[in-house]
């Protein structure tokens, strides 16, 4: 069994050349929806899964730079690579088309100043291992 990774070193390429310190990274996960295939003669509901595959979102956690400007909006890939595990050169690499959906800095009165921003994912991801 191998050792959990941190997720120290873990980046995100964003479109529109922003950068960001990260502190968080949060994937809201890939899904399909439910079709419901019940009728009046079942007792349990019955579901089959729906073609589409929705990519899922992401969500960063970062520090806000206020001379920034978020590329809300603006679609391009979005890379995410991943630390280098134990015994590898490589650390894990998704890739998916993508755009920056929100923005939402906070500046408060005796903390660091922050922003939460929600990225979507479009189309079909690509993901290679580490090496």
């Amino acid at each position: 069994m191998s050792s959990p990774l941190q997720g120290a070193g873990t980046t995100v390429t964003l479109p529109g050349a922003f950068v960001a310190s990260i502190m968080n990274v949060d994937l809201s996960g890939m899904g399909v929806e439910d079709i419901d295939t019940s009728d009046m003669a079942t007792t349990w509901r019955t579901f089959d899964p729906t073609k589409l595959i929705n990519p899922g979102e992401l969500k960063l956690h970062i520090h806000f730079d206020p001379d920034k400007t978020p590329p809300l909006g603006t679609k391009g890939a979005i890379t995410i690579t991943y630390p280098v595990p134990a015994g590898k050169t490589t650390g894990a690499i998704w890739v998916c088309q993508g755009y920056m959906k929100s923005y939402e800095p906070s500046d408060p009165y005796d903390n660091k100043m922050v922003a939460d921003v929600g990225l979507k994912f479009s189309g079909q991801p690509t993901f290679t291992p580490s090496a």
